[in-house]
């Protein structure tokens, strides 16, 4: 994505929006672990606890 998960004129991109709605997601769960790796437009991973 090259950073338009941040930036202003992708906020209306469908997938920009369901990147966005997923890392709040998986943020927001206490079931699960989960950390971002900064290699090339991040990749999460995430772990059930």
């Amino acid at each position: 994505w090259d950073g338009h998960v941040t930036d202003k004129a992708y906020e209306h991109d469908h997938q920009t929006q369901g990147i966005c709605k997923f890392n709040d997601f998986v943020a927001n769960d206490t079931r699960v672990e989960n950390v971002i790796l900064p290699l090339r437009d991040g990749l999460t991973i995430v772990r059930k606890k």
